[in-house]
């Protein structure tokens, strides 16, 4: 069901799922459950709704739940804020800022 984005392989890794006829709730059911349950996370320049469950963040990049024509999720580790981040973590007072600047993000 889920399919590996072999075109972000060396840069965001990630899967996805497309909505078909066959899966329609259940991509709509789970857009809905990001965009309601989920927090805004920035992508570059754009704000999204970002769920985190499970080890795993999952997203739409449409603008509502029943635009929804896919669903992505990779691993919390390699969601785009930590990715983004390419500063070396050398002293502890660093790490420090950078897991603050990530638990603001997520709203923890």
């Amino acid at each position: 069901m889920w399919t590996f984005a072999k075109t972000y392989a060396g840069t965001w890794p990630h899967e996805y799922v497309v909505r078909t006829s066959q899966n329609i709730t259940m991509i709509l059911a789970l857009a809905r459950h990001i965009f309601e349950h989920g927090i805004d996370g920035r992508f570059y320049s754009q704000t999204r709704k970002y769920h985190h469950e499970g080890g795993k963040v999952y997203w739409s990049m449409d603008p509502t739940p029943d635009a929804t024509t896919l669903v992505n999720r990779c691993d919390e580790a390699l969601s785009w804020l930590p990715a983004s981040i390419s500063l070396p973590l050398t002293t502890d007072a660093t790490a420090t800022t950078l897991a603050a600047s990530y638990a603001e993000q997520l709203n923890v």
